[in-house]
This record gives structure tokens, C-alpha cells and sequence, in this order.
């Protein structure tokens, strides 16, 4: 075949050569040319009479050959007969005209088995350098194609892609002939060409299986070539594409012994079929050239009686299938206003939901509005907590003060101890007033104490009823829940009801080409009305595959939900372990709360406002959930709509397609009769199945607007769950606070506790002070009783002999003794006066307190010390407002 060569005059022209030997292109080039000649080679009229073939392997021949488009009108009506051609082209032409006229006219039909067709006839007609890769690649999907044809016919139902189906069939011709050789790709699998050798021998029994003792790879790789050749087998291999593995050239070759084994193209039937058409073909152009021009006239006449017989025929029936298409119309009219109202409804329900959306969009800012309100409202209640804190530090150095003032007065009590009995009457009656007035600061802070605990009572129904409203949101979030997994099952029964409708649609479609393919082989005066509507089956292929692909995303859609209802789950669980901690923390603050201070009312009032803040946000939360589960309930009652309309488009679908069945078995027996009438009838068909994929973009188009809003919806559900989360840290950090100043408040009892212990000293030493003043008032009776004595001794001039020396002595002592404690009380009263009369002219000025504090050095030091501290704490407020 490579010596031989086309005797058409245009392709003996000696022209430059458009591939290189030995080039991708070149080897190209040859297997295209081995592929077209075997292909075509039984066709008389490409072989004997036009001398189309054989195509030469050497120079441009193959290009020369494709000029004029025959040899591909040929292939297409090999390979393709169910897609008839409504032209014949013109052999043997030289002119760029004609030849442009066939190519224009067979690449408009080519478009319908290659949609990504991008060539123009002058890139066949006039091929150059520059677009031989063009050509080359077009023919190359044209083969690609052509296999991908016979192998989707082979796999049928089975989910596997070309190459994975030949990989199959290959292990299993091996494995039915007893052999445990695989392959699993067509590179490093073949490269031994072990699987190839018996493959080939499984069907030719010449091949020499004794290559596979030799471990050359090339020998292996001749007998392969060697032995396909006896079959027309090496279109697409040689020696070193299976050595090295080409993937492509190697899936080809193995296509291609596929197609010569198992024969799925062309049956014997319609090879005798071509072969009689030739042979007729053949003899009518002998005819032809022997009739005389009054056999012709007379042939006319016998032609146009034909057509009047045939148009009288299609009149009458004519008339029945306008009576049917009447009907057709009325249904398809009701049906027309059906989905004008369901047009309507959905644009009904998206105002409704662009309503919703302006509402919460409103709500959110309102929320983050008061969100701020809150937060400026923390800060100024943090501020006033460390005022609060810098307080009570200011009354700790007081305490401190006061402590040094009752030991300063414990020393002047232990002082007084030697004054006289009036003087220690007037301090006793001090201290008693000293001691009613601490008694009544005590009955105050008892009472302040009931009112606190009244208050944490307080506190305690408030967290209650807090703990209670979170159990309703848990409820809650559990019925959605609930709702969800309905709504999920609902979809699921949904997606199988489509995924059932599709089966039944595509054994419809299987069924209506098996009918339109009988059809073509007994009528070829209908071949363009039935690619009409093989088109439109195309069409409806194509309307299934997108409905397969909504059930996808579907699905997709609802193992969403699936996540999003295990995130809601996860936020109850955190919740409710957020409650219990709260409640722990509860308890614990109410097992510490003790004795206060009057301070703590304004702590407490503090509290109290951030506590109704958290009240005033969490019923906010609150409406915003309402709102939610509002939104949520629209949304349910939208997709159910949706649903049922889905299923109602669905029954339609049905419907119609049980028309098109009927009309199909109507027109079966009579389509020549219905040319006219099934064109109009196919092309109001075709609209209303444009009118349905409408109608499925605009449903899908509402789909992805109720998925935006539930999207929204789950934001919002975020935003609250945000603030929910902030509440509880403001709560634990008022928790802290009400630590912090529990601890201050237990520094405090400490403190009092001292001061009762001291107090309780106090009034031992007065006791004990009680207790001397009653001996030395036995102690100066006696002494009166022996000055007495004295007296009345000295009167009567009586010695002193019998008085004892001892009482002498005593006497002397204790007169001694009283001289200095009147020089100590003198004293003493000076400074006593001195004090009253300081204190009368610092009365208007000063409190007693400032007076002691003013007097005592130590408080004079505290004091400085605590100004320092402010004029730090200040200096440090200034520069972090200015950070």
C-alpha cells in the first residue's frame, strides 16, 4: 500500500513537503493515512471509480486526498449513519470554490459529534506549515471519537472511562485463556509486551509465544507489530511506542484491536447493504449515460404523479394529527397558566424573604448599637470598680490610723492609771461612749449584712431564672435540630425520587433512539426530521445530566445542614457546661459572702446595673433567636413549596414525556406522510422544553437566594452565640472583682477582729484599774483612821510609843507618793485643757479624726505615702489614654 498512490491529477503535483521526516508530525501523518486506508477500503466508489485510495504514506498525499472533504463525508457515513447528511458532495473537483462549498457544508454537520470544532475549509482545502497541526489534531478527535463510540456502546451501564474498560477487557481475554498476566496502565504495564504477545496469540494462533523466553524488548515488540499487521492492527503502534510507553498511541492500538475483535461498527447486514448501494449506484450511472432525454421526461412525470399521491396521502392524515396536536395545545395552555401561578408565588415568597432580610439587617445594627452602649457601659463600670478599689485602700490606712489612735489612747489609759478617781470616772465614761458607738456601727453592719443577703437571694432567683430561659434556648435548638433532620429526609426521599425519574427518563430516551435508529434504516426520505429530533433527545440528555448534577449539589447541601447541626449540637454542649460553671461559681461566691462595708452598696448598685445590662442583653439574644427560628419557619414553609412544585414539574415531566412517546409511536408508521406537521409539532416541543429549562434556572436561581438567607441566618445565630460569649467573660470578670473585694473585706475583719481584741484589753485594764481604786480607797481609810489617831495623840501629848514604826514608814512612803502623782495630775490637766481649748478652735475647722490624724506623725507619713500612690496612679491613667 506505500509504493501505491492516487492517480487524481491535483495530488500528482510535485509541492514542498509539509512534515520532516521523522517527526511527531510525519509519524502522524502515516498512522492516519494506515487508518483511512483500511477503514475505507471496501468502498467502490473511493477505490475503483474516483481513485481516492489508497492515500501514499510518503510526502503530502494525505493532505491532497482531504482537500475536497470526500474521504471525511465517507468516514462520517461509516462510522455515523444514525446522523444522515442532507447533501452529496462533489468528487473529483479542482476548483478552491467547489471544494470550500463541500467542506463549509460537511463541518456545519461535524459540529453536532465535535461541538469545540473550531476549523475553517481553507485550513483542509489550502493546508500549510502553519496549519498542519491544525488538521492533524482534528483527526485525531475525530478517531478518538469514533472509539469512544464502540467503547460506550460496550460499557453500557458500567461506571467506567474508555481506557479503564479496555484495561478490563484485556485481563479478561488473558484471564480466560489461563493466563495470570495484568496490566494496569498503558505505560510501564505493556512495556514487556508480554500482555500484548498473548492477547494476540488468544486471537491469532500464528504468534510466535516463544518470543517471551528472550528478554530483548525489541524482538518482543517486532512479533506484536509483526503479528497485528496479519489483522490491519498497527494504525497507532510501533516498536518504540511500546517500549517506551506511549500512553496515547498504546490506548489507540489497543481500541483498535478492540474494534477488530468484537466487530461492534458495522454489521454484516449493512455491508451488504453499502455494497448493493454501490453496486446500484454503479449501474444507474451506466443507465444514466445510455438513456435518451424522453426516458428522463417520462421519469419526471412518473415522479411529480408520486408526489401527488403522496401529498393526497399526508392530507389525510394530516387532519388526525391536527386533532391530536388541538389537544396538545389545550393541555400545554392549562399547563402554561399553572406555571404562571407558581411564577407568581415564588415572587411572592421572595419579596416576603427580601422583607425578612431588611428586617434583620435593621436588627443586627440596632444590636451592635447596643452592643456598644454595653461595652462603654463595662469600661465606666470598670472604672468605677478601681475607684472603688483605691477607696477602700484609702479606708485601710483610716483602720491603720484608727489602730495607732486606740494604741495611742491604750497608752494614755495606761498613763491616767495615776490620776485622780474623778478623772478616771470622766475617761470611763468616754470609753462607754466610745463603746455604744461602735456597738451601733455594729448593729449597722448586721443590718447591712441582712440587706446583702437579701440581695444575693436576689441574686440567686435571678440566676435561676437565667438557668431556666437557657434550658428553653436548649429545648429549642433541639427542635430545630429535629426540624433539620426532617427536612433532611424529606430531601433525600426527594433527590430519590429524581434520581427514579431520571432512570426512567433516560430508559425513555434509550427507547426513543432505538426506535428513531430502526426508522432510519427503513426511511431516508425523513433523515433531517428525525436529526431534529434526535437533537432534541440530545437536548433532553443534557437537561437529565443537569438535573443530576442539581441532585448533587443537593446532596452536597444537605450533608452541610448534617455539619451545621453538629456545630449547633457542639454550642449547646459548650453552653450548658458554661451554665454549670456559672452555677458553681454561684454557690461558691454565696458560701463566701460575709460581713461588708457601707461601701459595698455602691459595689453592689454597680452590680446591679451590669447584671440588668446582661438581663437587657440576653433578652435581646432572645428576640434575635425568636427572629431566627421565624426566619427559620419561612424558610421551611419555602422549601416545602419548592419541593412541591419540584414534584409537580416532575409529574409534568412525565406527562409530557408519555406525549412524546405517544407521538412517537403515532409518527413511527407515518412519518413521510408528516413532514410538515411534525416540524411544527417538534418545534413547539422544543420550546416548551426551553420554557422548562427557564423555568429550572429560575427555580435554581431562588435556591441559591434561600441558601444565601439561610446563610445569613447562621451569622446572625454566630453573632449572638459571639455575645452570649462576651456576657459570660463580663460575668466572670465580675466575679473576679467580687473576689477581690471579698478579700478585701476579709482584710477587713481581721482588722476589726484586732480591734475587738484590743477593745477587749482595754476593758481588762479597766477592770484591773476599778480594782486597784478600790484598795487604794480601803488603803486611804486606813490612813485617815491613823491620822486620826495622830491627832488626838498630839492633843493629848501623848508618845508616839505605842504607834508601830512600820505604819510610820508607810505614812511617809505613801505622802511621798501623793505629791508626786498631784505634780503628775497637775501636769496632766494642763494638757488636757490645753487639748480642749486646741479642739474648740479646731472644731469649725477640722473632725475629730483629722485632728488625731494631724497630731500623730505616722498618719502624717501615710498620708504622703497614699498622695504618692495617687499622683502615680494618675500619671499612669494619662499615658495609657494617650497609648
Amino acid at each position: 500500500m506505500d509504493s501505491v498512490s492516487c492517480v487524481l491529477p491535483d495530488r500528482l503535483t510535485k509541492q514542498p513537503l509539509l512534515t520532516q521526516p521523522n517527526t511527531p508530525n510525519d509519524d502522524s501523518k502515516r498512522s492516519i493515512s494506515k487508518w483511512i486506508n483500511i477503514q475505507l477500503s471496501r468502498d467502490y466508489l473511493l477505490t475503483e471509480k474516483y481513485k481516492y485510495l489508497p492515500i501514499s504514506l510518503e510526502g503530502n498525499d494525505l493532505f491532497n486526498a482531504l482537500s475536497d472533504g470526500v474521504l471525511l463525508y465517507h468516514l462520517v457515513l461509516k462510522f455515523y449513519p444514525e446522523y444522515p447528511i442532507n447533501f452529496q458532495p462533489k468528487y473529483v473537483q479542482t476548483s478552491l470554490f467547489y471544494k470550500d462549498e463541500n467542506l463549509t457544508k460537511l463541518f456545519a454537520f461535524l459540529k453536532r459529534i465535535i461541538p469545540t470544532i473550531t476549523l475553517s475549509p481553507t485550513n483542509f482545502s489550502q493546508t500549510t506549515t502553519s496549519t498542519l497541526t491544525i488538521v492533524l489534531g482534528f483527526l485525531w478527535q475525530f478517531i478518538d471519537k469514533v472509539f469512544e463510540k464502540s467503547l460506550k456502546r460496550a460499557i453500557g451501564s458500567l461506571n467506567l472511562s474508555p481506557n479503564d474498560y479496555l484495561i478490563q477487557w484485556v485481563n479478561q481475554t488473558l484471564k480466560a485463556d489461563g493466563s495470570n498476566t495484568k496490566i494496569f496502565d498503558f505505560e510501564n504495564s505493556i512495556m514487556d509486551s508480554k500482555a500484548y504477545i498473548e492477547l494476540l496469540h488468544h486471537f491469532i494462533s500464528k504468534t510466535n509465544i516463544e518470543v517471551l523466553r528472550q528478554s530483548d524488548l525489541t524482538l518482543r515488540a517486532e512479533e506484536v507489530v509483526r503479528s497485528a499487521a496479519t489483522v490491519n492492527g498497527t494504525s497507532f503502534i510501533t516498536v518504540k511506542d511500546i517500549i517506551t510507553g506511549n500512553k496515547t498511541s498504546n490506548s489507540r492500538f489497543v481500541g483498535d484491536l478492540f474494534n477488530i475483535f468484537t466487530h461492534p461498527f458495522i454489521s454484516s447486514e449493512e455491508e451488504t447493504q453499502k455494497v448493493t448501494d454501490h453496486t446500484l449506484e454503479k449501474e444507474l450511472d451506466g443507465i444514466k449515460d445510455k438513456e435518451t432525454p424522453n426516458k428522463v421526461n417520462l421519469q419526471q412525470e412518473i415522479d411529480k404523479k408520486k408526489d401527488e399521491l403522496v401529498t393526497v396521502q399526508k392530507e389525510k392524515k394530516c387532519k388526525d394529527i391536527i386533532d391530536a396536536v388541538t389537544k396538545e395545545h389545550s393541555n400545554l395552555d392549562k399547563e402554561e397558566k399553572e406555571l404562571a401561578d407558581k411564577e407568581d408565588m415564588l415572587q411572592e415568597m421572595n419579596d416576603v424573604l427580601l422583607q425578612a432580610k431588611a428586617k434583620d439587617i435593621k436588627e443586627e445594627r440596632e444590636n451592635q448599637k447596643r452592643l456598644d452602649d454595653i461595652k462603654h457601659e463595662t469600661r465606666g463600670a470598670e472604672l468605677a470598680l478601681k475607684h472603688s478599689e483605691e477607696e477602700a485602700q484609702h479606708k485601710q490606712t483610716i483602720t491603720q490610723n484608727l489602730i495607732i489612735n486606740k494604741e495611742s489612747e491604750v497608752a494614755s489609759i495606761e498613763r491616767l492609771q495615776n490620776y485622780t478617781n474623778e478623772e478616771v470616772q470622766q475617761m470611763t465614761l468616754e470609753v462607754v461612749q466610745q463603746n455604744e458607738e461602735l456597738k451601733k456601727n455594729i448593729e449597722s453592719l448586721e443590718k447591712e449584712k441582712g440587706e446583702t443577703r437579701k440581695q444575693v437571694f436576689q441574686m440567686e432567683i435571678h440566676t435561676e431564672e437565667l438557668s431556666n430561659q437557657l434550658k428553653d434556648e436548649n429545648l429549642r435548638f433541639e427542635r430545630k435540630r429535629r426540624e433539620l433532620e426532617r427536612q433532611q429526609e424529606m430531601a433525600k426521599e426527594s433527590v430519590k425520587r429524581k434520581e427514579a425519574l431520571v432512570s426512567d427518563v433516560s430508559k425513555k430516551i434509550e427507547e426513543v433512539t432505538k426506535a428513531t435508529d430502526l426508522l432510519i434504516s427503513d426511511v431516508n426520505e425523513q433523515k433531517s426530521d428525525i436529526v431534529t429530533k434526535t437533537d432534541i433527545l440530545i437536548d433532553e440528555q443534557d437537561t437529565n445530566k443537569q438535573i443530576r448534577k442539581d441532585i448533587k449539589k443537593g446532596t452536597t447541601q444537605n450533608e452541610k445542614m448534617l455539619s451545621e447541626i453538629v456545630d449547633l449540637q457542639t454550642q449547646d454542649k459548650t453552653n450548658i457546661k458554661n451554665l454549670n460553671q456559672a452555677k458553681i461559681e454561684t454557690n461558691k461566691v454565696n458560701k463566701q459572702i460575709k460581713i461588708t462595708n457601707a461601701e459595698k452598696q455602691l459595689v453592689i448598685q454597680e452590680r446591679q446595673q451590669v447584671e440588668s445590662d446582661a438581663e437587657a442583653v440576653l433578652e435581646k439574644t432572645e428576640e434575635v433567636s425568636q427572629r431566627v427560628e421565624e426566619i427559620d419557619k419561612n424558610q421551611l414553609d419555602a422549601e416545602i413549596k419548592y419541593a412541591q412544585l419540584e414534584d409537580k414539574l416532575v409529574e409534568e415531566e412525565k406527562q409530557r414525556n408519555a406525549q412524546l412517546a405517544l407521538l412517537t409511536a403515532k409518527l413511527s408508521g407515518d412519518r413521510a406522510r408528516q413532514e410538515k406537521q411534525g416540524k411544527r409539532e417538534i418545534d413547539k416541543i422544543t420550546k416548551e422544553a426551553r420554557r422548562l429549562k427557564r423555568d429550572e434556572k429560575e427555580l435554581s436561581t431562588k435556591k441559591q437566594l434561600l441558601e444565601e438567607q439561610l446563610r445569613v441566618n447562621e451569622s446572625l445565630k454566630k453573632d449572638t452565640e459571639s455575645t452570649l460569649k462576651d456576657c459570660e467573660e463580663r460575668i466572670r470578670m465580675l466575679n473576679e472583682r467580687k473576689d477581690q473585694h471579698e478579700q478585701s473585706e476579709k482584710e477587713f475583719e481581721v482588722t476589726m477582729s484586732k480591734l475587738q481584741a484590743q477593745k477587749k484589753e482595754i476593758n481588762d485594764k479597766l477592770t484591773a484599774i476599778n480594782a486597784e481604786r478600790t484598795k487604794q480607797k480601803k488603803e486611804l481609810k486606813k490612813l485617815e483612821t491613823v491620822k486620826e489617831i495622830q491627832k488626838t495623840l498630839k492633843e493629848d501629848k501623848i508618845e508616839e510609843k505605842n504607834i508601830s514604826a512600820d505604819l510610820l514608814e508607810k505614812e511617809r512612803l505613801r505622802t511621798e507618793r501623793r505629791k508626786k502623782e498631784r505634780a503628775e495630775r497637775d501636769a496632766a490637766i494642763e494638757k488636757v485643757t490645753r487639748r480642749s481649748k486646741e479642739k474648740s478652735q479646731a472644731a469649725t475647722q477640722e473632725t475629730p479624726q483629722d485632728i488625731s490624724e494631724s497630731q500623730n506623725p505616722t498618719i502624717l507619713a501615710l498620708k504622703e505615702k497614699q498622695r504618692k500612690r495617687d499622683e502615680e496612679r494618675k500619671r499612669r491613667e494619662v499615658e495609657r489614654a494617650k497609648k
